[in-house]
């Protein structure tokens, strides 16, 4: 039975927050072209919710991202808060770990998804996504508002829109009276693979 059976029963429990009704687009904004470059990763940590939507499969949960310059460790939690499946990768390859202890391996995350869980997580345009910046090294099309807060992006097949921004939570930091402000509510689209993610902490 493939894993994206288990994730099914995730489609009964409803997560308001994580709704992936269409957003309509935004006023008084500007777009401009974003040429390829070789931007650094930077290492953080998150934690908060997603949601995916691709043809008649829906699932929910929550999410758990330790990101590093050329690793990930990503848990997928049920809306109970059980892990449902662990993602690992590294320069060698990607593997995932379901809740049953059975281990796939494949070459990148997107094609270990895509085989396992019925749907593709884009692992390599993501880390920059979530912080609302292109990903090297492709060309991309970004849509800001009048502020110069990023409403959109466009890269390498995916859509995503930003439909919310919030300060930085950090431990050090409990009053946000100087946390930077970061995406909290993006979704992004493919073709028939809809993403929705909220962000709800930050980390370092």
């Amino acid at each position: 039975m493939k894993f994206k059976t288990l994730l099914a029963v995730l489609t009964l429990v409803a997560i308001e927050a994580c709704s992936l009704l269409p957003v309509a687009p935004a006023a008084n904004t500007a777009i401009r072209t974003v040429p390829a470059t070789a931007s650094p990763s930077v290492d953080f940590e998150l934690s908060g919710r997603i949601a995916v939507k691709f043809e008649q499969q829906n699932f929910s949960g929550g999410i758990r991202w330790r990101h590093r310059a050329n690793r990930n460790e990503i848990f997928l939690l049920s809306p109970l808060g059980q892990a449902v499946a662990e993602i690992r990768n590294d320069d060698i390859g990607a593997v995932l770990i379901t809740s049953a202890h059975k281990i796939y391996r494949a070459n990148n995350v997107e094609e270990l998804t895509k085989t396992v869980l019925g749907w593709r997580l884009p692992v390599d345009g993501l880390p920059y996504w979530v912080r609302g910046v292109s990903a090297p090294p492709s060309e991309s099309t970004v849509e800001e508002d009048a502020a110069g807060k990023i409403v959109s992006l466009q890269q390498d097949g995916w859509a995503i829109r930003y439909t919310g921004h919030a300060p930085t939570l950090a431990a050090d930091d409990p009053d946000q009276r100087n946390s930077p402000e970061r995406p909290k509510t993006l979704v992004l689209t493919r073709d028939q693979l809809h993403i929705r993610l909220v962000v709800d902490a930050w980390g370092e």
